[in-house]
């Protein structure tokens, strides 16, 4: 983790866009904020009735830690219909990209690991089967 405070603001590049920029946004108790809001429910929509209500970077601690020290984890649903996902793609300050895949239709806790923190940049969409 950087010694660098910390920026949850993210703002979307246009109207209707589906990609967001601001941060960097590194590990701790903020909520990701986006055009204002926290409850990013109303903005991070897909198909089918699937959102994402807030996403947060926090310390990863389980399996595999050494290599993947941090985890943005992102509550919200995938879209009802059979292989419709939600994804989320994440572009940490490091360059590295995270891809998380929302395909449960009850609002549950996503998470992705990551090797570095300092989350710049996403985007979402909604597609079928397994590939973006």
């Amino acid at each position: 983790m950087s010694n660098v405070s910390s920026n949850p603001v993210f703002t979307t590049t246009g109207e209707g866009s589906q990609t967001a920029n601001g941060g960097p946004m590194f590990t701790g108790p903020d909520l990701l904020e986006l055009n204002g809001q926290t409850d990013l429910s109303t903005i991070i929509t897909g198909q089918n009735g699937a959102y994402v209500k807030n996403i947060t970077v926090e310390p990863y601690d389980g399996f595999m830690s050494e290599t993947y020290p941090f985890q943005i984890i992102a509550i919200g649903c995938g879209p009802s219909g059979a292989g419709m996902r939600l994804y989320l793609d994440f572009i940490n300050e490091s360059g590295e990209t995270a891809t998380l895949s929302l395909a449960s239709t009850s609002e549950e806790s996503h998470m992705v690991k990551c090797k570095t923190d300092g989350l710049i940049s996403f985007n979402w969409h909604t597609t079928m089967g397994e590939g973006t």
